[in-house]
């Protein structure tokens, strides 16, 4: 035979045998690739749109507690408990269902779910969880942890196949009663509270009121006289309805000593605008006190524990709700002061706005800027008082007053601060436009003496 032509078949064997070779090959990975795609497959344990979910059914160890999405509101509702109970569920937890089982996926699959796999699993009694898209159900059945703790065993209903899901995903998954129950501190939100009260050895020592229809907070009627301050009231407000528990502990306690509620340290009372109420007690007694905090509510004896500076606000009292400073008038507004301060009177005329003001006729020029600090500092310790102190029952008498200021505003209003002594030494009732507002302060006439002699010292004017 030809060599040319023998050399031509030995090609065309060679080349058969290479083509038959990648067919193989690719045919081996194809399977690999078919299989690896599969396991995939097989591992996308659920698959819902987040948003369609609108039933939640947990079986655990505590009961049966079926939950619905009331969509208006956007809030998990508790349709249903096994135990009977009746209580607002946990909106983070809840979400966090949805969100974890909505596209879970399994690490791995460990093969069927035999009987005895299943007891080597944990899943022979497994925790249940199903949510409803409203037009199917989807389970999920999770047994022990992995040594490890990398993975939850795990089952889903319609696969007979054991499964590894994250860690992470199933501690979220897995859940009881205490993780369901809505851990806020009170059950209402911002401006839904009408009033907070706080009681101490059986004693109230304050409450305010919140007004809706003027959006402020006042104090009890024999209080009347006090101006409340507003912001601070506010503040606490928005503290108590952000507060929420680091741990749900036992429900219907009886022994009240075990966290000290035997001797609590505040009972506390928050009605909300609704009608209702939230009854407490708490106790800063036990385990890691100088943190934590326990909460004892009257009505179901559940106990939480809380930070301590959650509860903060039980130490506060009337005095931290009312206004400490007292002003005269707003300095860049009036055309004239005048003071009596012991022995000493003067008076005034006041342009701010033209950086000058006129004494006894004589104008002075106050764009200087140490003589303008210097009046500045004047007018300040004649127009404020600051109050450490309240007594509503003090009757003092304005004509016993040791000092008093009074000031013109632009409109022809007039104001007026003034200071009547009490018993002790340089402290002074406050009256405010000739009426006691029930606070006492510290005064120092020698110091107000001493800013208006340095004015008129550098302003080239002579004291009264």
């Amino acid at each position: 035979m030809n060599k040319r032509i023998i050399a031509l078949v030995g090609l065309v064997i060679a080349a058969g045998g290479s083509f038959g070779a990648f067919l193989a090959v690719k045919n081996k990975n194809d399977k690999k690739v078919e299989e690896q795609n599969e396991a995939i497959a097989d591992n996308m344990l659920f698959n819902i749109n987040y948003s369609d979910i609108s039933d939640i059914t947990i079986e655990c160890a505590d009961g049966t507690y079926k939950a619905k999405l009331d969509k208006e509101a956007n809030e998990w509702l508790l349709e249903e408990a096994s135990d009977g109970d009746n209580f607002k569920l946990n909106q983070e937890t809840m979400k966090s269902i949805c969100t974890y089982i909505s596209s879970l996926s399994a690490d791995t699959s460990y093969g069927e779910a035999t009987e005895e796999n299943k007891a080597s699993y944990g899943l022979a009694d497994p925790y249940k969880l199903t949510v409803s898209d409203g037009s199917k159900d989807y389970t999920i059945y999770i047994g022990s942890a992995s040594p490890t703790n990398d993975y939850f065993y795990a089952m889903a209903e319609g696969k007979n196949k054991i499964y590894a899901i994250p860690y992470r995903a199933g501690d979220y998954l897995l859940t009881d009663k205490n993780e369901i129950i809505a851990n806020d501190l009170i059950p209402y939100k911002d401006f839904e509270i009408k009033e907070i009260a706080v009681k101490k050895n059986g004693e109230l020592t304050y409450s305010i009121t919140y007004d809706p229809q003027t959006g402020l907070w006042s104090l009890p009627d024999k209080y009347s006289m006090l101006t409340v301050k507003q912001s601070e009231a506010t503040s606490t407000m928005s503290i108590i309805t952000r507060a929420d528990a680091d741990q749900m502990l036992e429900k219907g306690l009886t022994d009240l000593s075990k966290y000290g509620f035997d001797d609590p340290d505040a009972e506390v009372t928050i009605k909300g605008l609704d009608g209702t109420e939230c009854n407490f007690l708490v106790s800063r007694k036990g385990f890691n006190s100088e943190k934590y905090a326990y909460i004892l509510y009257t009505d179901t004896n559940q106990v939480l524990m809380i930070s301590r500076s959650s509860v903060a606000f039980i130490d506060d009292t009337i005095t931290d709700y009312v206004l400490n400073k007292t002003q005269g008038a707003d300095l860049y507004t009036i055309t004239d002061f005048s003071f009596t301060c012991g022995d000493t009177k003067d008076s005034f005329e006041v342009d701010m706005q033209e950086k000058k003001c006129s004494h006894d006729g004589e104008e002075i020029d106050l764009s200087n800027a140490e003589l303008s600090g210097s009046f500045e500092a004047l007018f300040n310790s004649v127009n404020y008082i600051m109050s450490d102190e309240i007594d509503i029952e003090a009757k003092p008498d304005k004509a016993d007053a040791v000092f008093s200021a009074e000031f013109t505003d632009d409109d022809g209003s007039k104001s007026s601060v003034m200071l009547v002594p009490t018993k002790t030494e340089n402290r002074g009732y406050v009256f405010k436009d000739g009426k006691y507002i029930g606070v006492i302060a510290d005064y120092d006439l020698d110091d107000i003496i001493s800013k208006y002699k340095n004015f008129c010292n550098l302003a080239g004017i002579e004291a009264k």
